[in-house]
């Protein structure tokens, strides 16, 4: 997921609300859901993300001219 998807998102989830409160149709509500499962969703990835970077950190390889990161656990 992007900044922009989930700024689509935002966006989204204001146009059904606003479509909810001037007609009142169920429909919106369902879209209105759906929306936020999807960034409930994403939360949860970038939670499960923000963990794993604490956890770890990327340490670089100097046997190469371009280092490229291998991961190593943190001492704590």
């Amino acid at each position: 997921m992007t900044p922009v998807q989930v700024n689509e998102w935002l966006d989204e989830y204001n146009d059904y609300m606003l479509l909810y409160k001037m007609f009142g149709d169920q429909i919106y509500i369902d879209e209105i859901e759906e929306i936020l499962k999807s960034m409930e969703k994403y939360v949860g990835r970038m939670q499960t993300l923000e963990k794993y970077r604490n956890n770890f950190h990327v340490k670089t390889d100097d046997r190469y001219q371009n280092p490229r990161p291998t991961l190593s656990k943190k001492n704590n």
